[in-house]
């Protein structure tokens, strides 16, 4: 009997795998394995994630940051690195540090484009809603091959009291979630994929471990 898993976490999965370079990776490095995945994406990815070859993680609580200062070029130039540490905050895991920097680069440079300015100290406030629709993937190190996708919105606000004062934050739930491929793993599947595709259909069709997005607040930080 093959696996049955949520629908939503198999279509994340496909964008994750497909709409970034991990998809390349995987024809190039794991022709066997990506030919399976043709094949029966589902319960692929299934028999991966029972092995360890995919680990699977997710982040969706409200991400909430803000930066204050009194000269307005130093504390924008405050905020994008202050995003990026407030997002390491919540995982230190090295793996990630890429994604991090691509999101907070994209929070501050969507904002930017639409408001280069401080509001005036007449107008003292105005606000965007960043629109977050980000799918990537990296190579780190020779045993992790990192896939990651992110949809949402986060609402950015700036605010000035003073001639002196400026205020700017951030707030919103985009929905984080991220692929770890085992490299290791991946080239033992694929070992046994290209000595016998029939026998890892096998494996893939008797597999009943299901697709589960771990959360990432509680994943262990390497």
């Amino acid at each position: 009997m093959m696996a049955s898993n949520t629908t939503g976490n198999v279509l994340t999965l496909s964008r994750v795998i497909y709409s970034s370079e991990i998809s390349k990776h995987l024809r190039q490095q794991y022709p066997k394995v990506y030919e399976l995945l043709c094949w029966d994406l589902e319960n692929t990815a299934c028999a991966l994630y029972a092995t360890g070859a995919f680990e699977l993680f997710q982040f969706t609580k409200t991400l909430r940051y803000a930066q204050s200062g009194t000269n307005n070029i130093k504390t924008w130039s405050d905020y994008k690195e202050g995003i990026h540490q407030y997002l390491k905050s919540l995982n230190d895991d090295v793996r990630l540090g890429p994604a991090r920097q691509i999101l907070a680069d994209h929070i501050h440079n969507e904002h930017f484009a639409k408001f280069p300015n401080w509001p005036s100290i007449f107008s003292r406030s105005q606000e965007s809603n960043v629109s977050i629709d980000i799918s990537s993937s990296y190579p780190f190190s020779s045993y992790w091959y990192v896939g990651w996708s992110c949809i949402g919105y986060i609402k950015v606000s700036d605010v000035r009291s003073g001639f002196n004062s400026y205020y700017t934050d951030f707030e919103g739930k985009p929905e984080l979630k991220i692929l770890y491929c085992n490299e290791t793993k991946m080239k033992e599947f694929e070992t046994l994929a290209n000595g016998d595709m029939e026998e890892a259909k096998g494996l893939i069709k008797t597999n009943k471990k299901q697709l589960t997005f771990r959360d990432l607040e509680d994943a262990l930080s390497r």
